[in-house]
């Protein structure tokens, strides 16, 4: 399934837009994995209150794929198929 497809399914499912995705990464220098970081993909007062628990913002459904692609500029490269939308951090 398809980043779109999974965000798709979860505003069908949820009847709302994530606030954030679950992933896992890859970093760049040393091609080591790691899981269960947090992107935000809103930004406002609960997001704020929450910023030691969330690794990167993406604005936007583009700006997540965006991120799992290898591009040279970023230190770590998100795994596409780890990826999970939820509205609940805890």
């Amino acid at each position: 399934m398809t980043i779109r497809e999974k965000y798709d399914a979860f505003v069908k499912e949820n009847g709302c837009y994530p606030r954030y995705a679950e992933v896992s990464i890859i970093w760049a220098d040393d091609k080591s994995r790691n899981n269960g970081f947090i992107i935000a993909l809103v930004n406002d007062e609960e997001t704020e209150r929450l910023d030691d628990y969330i690794f990167y913002y993406c604005y936007s459904l583009d700006d997540l794929i965006a991120v799992t692609k290898e591009n040279g500029c970023m230190d770590f490269i998100v795994i596409e198929n780890s990826i999970r939308f939820t509205n609940e951090l805890f």
